[in-house]
């Protein structure tokens, strides 16, 4: 049934309110991993300055969290500096590792003031495994998981639920054995699921389909009744789930509701190792370039996302959905999902191919 207060997309306007930016300083990485969305790309970095600046132009313009990758941002010599300058100057702050440097250790004993090992108890930590031993051999290579386990035990040890186990959902990975893994150490498990982006685009056998996405959504709703867990303990950072699962979907109705769409577009943006700026991780490229955080005014910037919007907007209007979308009852609430399925899609037109929502309505 739809939401009797869903305004018609005819209502709609563009929703621009930053809190969240993604902060890339480097694209050089120590791995080279079959489906990294980024690809092969030319190695450049930001110095530690440029970074600084970066941090203090999105603080002046309301951003209060940031979530700093790569690349591999734990190779940087500047690594600790650059963390605890963000932990200074923001509310919350995470990074994402392939969790394979053994120097990793809990950062909170690398720094001799005590203001700032308080400071990093509030870190997240994000540590990628591809499912089971063998998934993840496929995936990073054999050896990725041996050196993930030199640090990932004293980081759950030190950190508890602020690290997280994330594991990208393919067609086949047991996730599972992630799962009983995050479990295990006391911290949390995330599913991000497989875009064929970048490198990844040569993997079409690996994309996870409608079924597999149901499958997983079900489950993992199943395994927090049985461990009684928190809600965020074990979750999916999908847009389709939020919709599928109670309390996401309560906690966010009226938003998106109000919005008209669930993709993140509009309350995040993306500083690459150029300085470059994007609505999200998977649209670095020309079609979503928004500016450049050194050369241009973030006013400038602002304006360029805005039109962005309003074209997602005006597909919206005109009803540019693919066939599955057209017909959902939840259409108009999730406005057709993550906007860089319509770039996938034949012509552009909005919509998530392997949506599960269909068959969980049916079923």
């Amino acid at each position: 049934m739809m939401p009797k207060f869903v305004r018609d997309s005819l209502e709609l306007k563009p929703m621009l309110k930053l809190k969240q930016a993604d902060v890339v300083p480097t694209s050089i990485c120590n791995m080279r991993c079959k489906h990294c969305f980024i690809g092969d790309i030319p190695q450049e970095e930001l110095t530690y300055d440029e970074v600084k600046q970066v941090y203090e132009i999105l603080k002046e313009n309301g951003i209060t969290r940031v979530n700093i990758w790569g690349g591999e941002i734990t190779i940087r010599p500047d690594f600790y500096q650059l963390i605890e300058t963000a932990l200074l100057n923001f509310d919350s702050v995470s990074i994402q590792t392939n969790g394979t440097i053994e120097t990793m250790l809990p950062f909170m004993l690398k720094s001799s003031k005590p203001e700032i090992r308080e400071l990093y108890r509030n870190l997240g930590i994000h540590v990628s495994i591809e499912g089971s031993p063998e998934d993840d051999a496929e995936i990073r290579g054999k050896f990725h998981l041996r050196r993930v386990f030199n640090s990932l035990p004293l980081l759950a040890e030190a950190y508890g639920t602020n690290v997280s186990i994330r594991t990208t959902i393919f067609k086949n990975n047991k996730l599972s054995w992630a799962i009983e893994l995050a479990l295990k150490l006391g911290v949390k498990w995330i599913g991000i699921r497989f875009k064929e982006l970048g490198r990844g685009s040569q993997l079409k056998d690996l994309i996870p389909d409608e079924e597999r996405l149901a499958k997983v959504y079900y489950n993992i709703k199943e395994l927090r009744k049985e461990y009684n867990e928190p809600i965020d303990r074990i979750m999916v950072d999908d847009s389709p789930f939020y919709i599928y699962d109670d309390y996401y979907y309560q906690k966010y109705y009226e938003y998106f509701a109000r919005r008209g769409y669930i993709c993140p577009w509009g309350r995040r943006i993306l500083v690459n190792q150029r300085g470059d700026v994007y609505p999200c991780p998977y649209t670095m490229n020309d079609k979503y370039y928004l500016g450049n955080i050194f050369n241009d005014e973030f006013d400038k910037i602002l304006k360029n996302y805005n039109k962005l919007l309003k074209w997602r907007i005006e597909l919206m209007r005109d009803e540019k959905y693919i066939d599955k979308c057209r017909i959902c009852p939840l259409r108009r609430y999730c406005g057709g999902g993550c906007t860089i399925y319509a770039d996938i899609n034949p012509k552009g037109y909005l919509g998530d191919p392997y949506c599960p929502i269909p068959i969980l309505l049916k079923k």
